[in-house]
Parts: structure tokens; C-alpha cells; sequence
């Protein structure tokens, strides 16, 4: 019986993730480039511009790399169908997730909501005089669950060089942020240099190997590196 209420409960579970893995209302993210019609904050005309004006500056110039990666868009008929017959097999699948959980305990967006507890505000990053990561993220996004482990690697590897934001995109009281940097895409990280300038961009399910690359000429004070399609299809292998 014990076992029977179980499953129930993850069967519930499973149908609430169903119904999560889906992009707010008004829109999803897609690993793409800026949109547009992004309005940026004018910089400030003052001899001491606040960090914000000034790294607001340079969002539109700063270097941009997509990657393919998972993206949630809105769900066609087919895939409704799909849902439906998942459901028929949410018995075997929540018996699956049960498992799965006991052999990796770790909840990735759990992981992922700690870090951003613990992560300094953007200004006081802004004000440390180190270079500075921000990395959006939302509940939904399959990437962002998959590079969970990887990113608190990072944050341990290079956390006394370079500061480590992350930010929940799908949380209304980070609205301007998400508007500030420009964010339709998540994983979306931004990587500021010590000067508040945003020095590059990557978006997407974007190999590890890039995203060390990246911090390594951050922290080094160095441009950022350049990876064309090719390299990025090697990375991934």
C-alpha cells in the first residue's frame, strides 16, 4: 500500500512537471540572438554613471554565441497527443523517476535556487572590482537542469577571481534584469569584465570546455574567444 501511494504521489509529480515544461505566458525562450526591438537604459550623461547605466552601454556590442540546446516552445497538437499518451505510461515513468532520484539525489533546480541565494546582488558584483558572471536561468528549461552540476563546479573553480550571479529569468521580480541583458534565451550567460562592460554572451546549451574558455580570458582580462560552428560540434562530441 505504502508503495501504491508512492507512485500516486509521484504520478501527480510527474503530471505537474508535464505542465511546467512550458514557456510563460506572452512568450518563450529560445536560444537566439537579442531581440531587436530591445530597449536598452540610456547610459548616464554623469562624470560617475551608477554600474547599471554603464554596463547597460554595452549589452548591444558585446559578442553573442547560440548553441542548438533544448527549447520549450509552445505545445502543437502533436506533442498535446504525445502528453496524453505519456500519461497513459505515468505509472512506469514516476516508477522510473523514484528510482532515478534515489540513485541522484541532487535536484537540479533545488541546486540552481541555492546559487542564486547565495549570489551577490548585480550591483555590489558590479562594485567588487573583479569581472563577473551572470548566469539566467528558469525552472523549466532543460538545459539549465543539465549544466546545474557543471555551473556550481565552475562557481567553486573560479569563485575568488570572478563573481557568480544567477538569476531565476522566470521570477517576475527579476523582470529588469531579464529586460537589461536582453534575456529570450536560457541558459543565458553574460560575462562582464572589470571595467562593467558586458564583454560576451552565450546562450543555449553551450559545452562546458566553452563556457571555462570564456571565464578563463574574463579572468585573465583578455578578449573573449571566438568558436565557429565547427569547433562548437567537436565540443559537444
Amino acid at each position: 500500500m505504502r508503495l501504491v501511494r508512492l507512485l500516486v504521489a509521484l504520478l501527480v509529480r510527474t503530471a505537474a512537471t508535464v505542465s511546467v515544461l512550458r514557456p510563460p505566458a506572452g512568450g518563450h525562450f529560445c536560444p537566439r540572438h537579442l531581440h531587436p526591438s530591445m530597449t536598452l537604459p540610456e547610459p548616464s550623461e554623469s562624470p560617475n554613471p551608477s554600474p547599471l547605466s554603464a554596463l547597460a552601454a554595452s549589452v548591444a556590442s558585446s559578442e553573442i554565441v547560440t548553441a542548438g540546446g533544448t527549447c520549450d516552445a509552445p505545445l502543437t497538437r502533436v506533442e498535446r497527443r504525445r502528453n496524453v499518451a505519456l500519461a497513459i505510461a505515468a505509472p512506469l515513468a514516476a516508477a522510473a523517476v523514484y528510482f532515478n532520484q534515489r540513485a541522484n539525489p541532487v535536484n537540479p533546480v533545488a541546486l540552481l535556487a541555492r546559487m542564486e541565494e547565495r549570489s551577490p546582488s548585480l550591483r555590489d558584483a558590479l562594485d567588487s572590482g573583479r569581472p563577473t558572471l551572470v548566469e539566467f536561468y528558469a525552472p523549466w528549461c532543460t538545459s539549465c537542469k543539465e549544466s546545474a552540476a557543471s555551473m556550481m563546479r565552475i562557481e567553486k573553480q573560479y569563485g575568488d577571481r570572478v563573481n557568480f550571479v544567477v538569476v531565476n529569468g522566470d521570477d517576475e521580480r527579476n523582470a529588469q534584469l531579464v529586460r537589461l541583458f536582453g534575456v529570450d534565451g536560457v541558459p543565458h550567460l553574460s560575462l562582464i569584465n572589470e571595467e562593467r562592460k558586458l564583454q560576451s554572451t552565450l546562450i543555449g546549451a553551450i559545452p562546458e570546455s566553452v563556457v571555462r574558455a570564456s571565464i578563463d580570458a574574463l579572468a585573465a582580462g583578455q578578449p573573449a574567444p571566438t568558436f565557429g560552428q565547427s569547433q562548437m560540434a567537436v565540443l559537444r562530441e
